[in-house]
């Protein structure tokens, strides 16, 4: 846009000092966290940051969300764009526009979250003085895998090969190690590129090159990792837990670490689980998972994606309740989104046991209902 302004402006022979007036009115009008405003001469005013390498942190950072907020809010604009063509054209019925309209107002939210500071500070005293710091509830959060992925899967699977893959999975999981290679903002002394960094369990640990036996996981692990489910949790998204310095994100990342880390290994193992589940499936019960095409690995993990955000509620804000998106909405949902989450996979569950046309989707729904009520009933009698 500066460009194009800048153009103009020359094209029509402006002079040198109504091209500058006219720059500083651009940028006058632009955040000030905007990149745009780095260019700008310093005026020396008191009260700037005097330590450079924090001060390159927190631009980085700044720059990064920028640029991933230009990329991906034009490609969310241009397919609302579609959405709401598409549905002007083919003369939708009233369903299916109140559906655009709603992912209409959803990809508002997710290209500009304005959630105000208040929000943010209000829900971050409620979580630190009720379940800041206490380990005991989140050992409890741990459950998720036998009360909902377990018997959910099984359903869907069978019991008996679910019961193994979950097994196989959380081996994997614990087995990943704590050392991870990222990339590296400049080449080491050595030209390397990336460097080794100490990190929780994590699928995106593995080296897959030094571990054949479990080169299939690659595909899950790429995917699942570009999409945001390997290292994030709904709690740590409901605190606004990002990379900054603030005092407030470390606060709240110190206070929901077990929530954090649990929620992460519950996620985890029902991805990788859920993946060799559904691979198996796709090249044949008895066939070797590790000889699936690459069409088939990326399918098998997409549908564990999509099984394990149905079975432990979604990571994003974006997919929240929209009454969990405004500022008193935040707050008021904290705790609620996971709950939403299972009303909803339990009122799909119920409806495809009581209602599919077909046999085979009632007799499995049948089955994950009775394994979620059956593993709960099993769990609160041992309590």
């Amino acid at each position: 846009f500066a460009n194009s302004v800048l153009k103009t402006l020359e094209a029509n022979k402006v002079d040198a000092e109504t091209t500058e007036q006219v720059m500083r009115l651009f940028l006058d009008t632009l955040p000030e966290t905007s990149f745009a405003q780095a260019f700008r001469q310093r005026k020396g005013t008191l009260g700037f940051e005097t330590d450079a390498v924090k001060a390159f942190k927190m631009k980085a950072h700044s720059i990064s969300r920028q640029l991933s907020n230009m990329e991906y809010g034009a490609k969310l604009a241009s397919l609302k764009r579609e959405i709401t063509e598409h549905v002007k054209k083919s003369g939708s019925e009233e369903a299916t526009v109140q559906f655009a309209d709603e992912l209409g107002k959803r990809i508002d939210f997710a290209i500009s979250p304005s959630v105000p500071y208040w929000s943010k500070v209000a829900t971050s005293i409620g979580f630190n003085m009720t379940l800041g710091f206490n380990v005991s509830s989140a050992l409890v959060n741990m459950t998720q895998i036998p009360l909902v992925t377990m018997p959910y899967l099984g359903g869907k699977y069978g019991y008996s090969e679910t019961s193994k893959a979950l097994g196989r999975a959380a081996k994997i999981f614990t087995n990943s190690g704590t050392d991870r290679m990222i990339e590296t903002y400049v080449p080491t002394d050595k030209g390397e590129t990336k460097r080794k960094v100490k990190a929780f369990w994590s699928l995106d640990n593995y080296d897959f090159s030094k571990h054949p036996e479990l080169k299939h996981l690659q595909a899950l692990s790429d995917i699942a990792g570009n999409l945001g489910q390997l290292n994030r949790s709904q709690i740590y998204d409901v605190l606004d837990v990002d990379e900054s310095d603030s005092i407030l994100s470390k606060v709240n990342a110190a206070s929901g670490l077990v929530f954090h880390h649990g929620e992460r290994m519950n996620r985890q193992v029902s991805l990788i689980a859920a993946y060799e589940l559904e691979l198996q499936r796709l090249v044949g019960k008895g066939k070797d998972i590790k000889k699936a095409t690459k069409e088939q690995m990326e399918a098998a993990a997409h549908e564990a994606i999509y099984l394990t955000e149905l079975t432990n509620g979604g990571v994003a804000a974006a997919a929240a309740p929209r009454l969990a998106q405004n500022a008193l909405g935040k707050v008021m949902f904290m705790f609620k989104r996971y709950g939403v989450s299972m009303y909803y996979m339990m009122f799909k569950t119920a409806k495809e046991a009581l209602k599919s046309a077909d046999p085979e989707v009632r007799k499995q729904a049948m089955k994950q209902i009775a394994g979620i009520y059956g593993s709960s009933a099993l769990i609160a009698g041992v309590k």
